[in-house]
């Protein structure tokens, strides 16, 4: 366990990863000898599919396998793929096949770097309402657990839920869904999360509006390793409380990143709790400027823990916020956070969702997508690294 390089390091220049697709959650990953491992979506215009990728120069280049789940489900749309590594550098990926009767959640697994990937394994319940935007992460014992919500967030008359599967033998099997989500009126949607540990405690965090009000953040925590939750409020007070992002660490605190509308803009907060979410410390601001979307880059071979955002602070109006990647990071668990570190500065380009990981060498990498070309249809993909 160590923290090598932390403060010495520098950002790599940019490097070029694909011409099309763009991603949302974690969708970049490191395998323990540095091989590097991306997803993303691509939208042609009329259809849907996924592209793997993996780099062994440390990004320079990228060998690209196009619609890589095409064979592994029952075909129709693939979006929403996540990628984990497991302990063996097993590969995970978990998307969103829409077809009839709705949207589902399929997982598969590689054990060769991506050459080959097991069938496709539904892990939703195959009914009608539709699955979206599945969180994925595996534990230190090699358990794999999913998370995602069902239905529309803009329906005033069905509301979304949360649900949870894992499975104990790598990804042979999944457990029947488990619903997270205690509130019968309003949405519970966008789960995310990580586990470090061996995978007895989890934490999955969420955004809910069940006071039909406003949204805050809500958590449900195990400490049986999945089989059942009790559901916590992680940041519910007069604020708003957007997208939040969550992990355990392998001494069983929980650490909760949370995009926070406040009096002069939006802010990026951070939590924790040592007592499985019953209490949380008073919230600590990472930001001074408009920021959002909270992305832990963790690794459990390493102390050392960042915490990335979107940050806006070339903004000059609410549609031009010309976003860039920043964060900090802490060594003592949260209590104390460096200065800012920026990832990018695109100037005018405005980038979408990006991906973090940390090597086990305490390398920091980030995938992300644009449209500097100007067309406003087709997406970039662009990689950096940390070193």
């Amino acid at each position: 366990i160590g923290t090598p390089g932390v403060a010495d390091a520098s950002w790599s220049d940019e490097l070029s990863v694909d011409n099309g697709g763009g991603s949302v959650g974690r969708t970049l990953a490191v395998g323990s000898d540095g091989t590097l491992y991306a997803v993303w979506n691509v939208n042609t215009g009329s259809r849907f599919y996924t592209n793997f990728a993996l780099s062994s120069d440390n990004g320079t280049s990228w060998d690209i396998t196009e619609d890589v789940t095409d064979d592994l489900g029952p075909g129709g749309a693939a979006l929403g793929a996540n990628i984990a590594i497991g302990p063996d550098d097993t590969l995970h990926i978990t998307w969103v096949v829409r077809s009839e009767p709705g949207n589902n959640v399929y997982y598969t697994s590689s054990n060769d770097k991506g050459g080959t990937w097991s069938d496709g394994i539904l892990v939703s319940d195959g009914n009608s309402s539709d699955a979206n935007t599945p969180s994925l992460t595996v534990d230190t014992s090699g358990n794999v657990h999913i998370a995602w919500h069902t239905g529309d967030t803009d329906s005033e008359t069905e509301y979304t839920r949360v649900f949870y599967a894992n499975s104990t033998d790598r990804g042979a099997t999944f457990s029947t869904p488990l619903q997270l989500n205690t509130n019968t009126t309003g949405h519970s949607a966008w789960p995310r999360f990580a586990v470090l540990g061996d995978g007895k405690i989890i934490a999955v965090a969420w955004r809910d509006n069940r006071d039909l009000t406003d949204w805050d953040v809500y958590v449900a925590v195990s400490q049986d390793g999945g089989t059942t939750f009790t559901e916590r409020a992680g940041l519910a007070n007069r604020n708003v409380e957007w997208d939040p992002d969550i992990f355990v660490d392998r001494f069983g605190v929980i650490h909760l990143g949370v995009m926070v509308y406040d009096t002069g803009g939006i802010f990026i907060d951070y939590v924790k709790s040592e007592d499985f979410g019953a209490t949380w410390t008073e919230p600590v601001r990472l930001t001074e400027y408009f920021s959002r979307f909270p992305y832990w880059a963790v690794n459990p071979s390493l102390d050392v823990m960042w915490l990335f955002w979107k940050d806006e602070r070339d903004r000059t109006n609410e549609t031009d916020v010309q976003a860039d990647i920043a964060g900090k990071y802490s060594l003592d668990s949260g209590e104390t956070w460096s200065d800012l570190d920026r990832a990018t500065d695109l100037g005018t380009i405005e980038l979408k969702f990006p991906s973090l990981a940390l090597g086990p060498d305490g390398t920091v990498y980030t995938i992300w997508s644009d449209e500097r070309d100007g067309s406003g249809e087709n997406e970039q993909l662009f990689f950096k690294g940390r070193t």
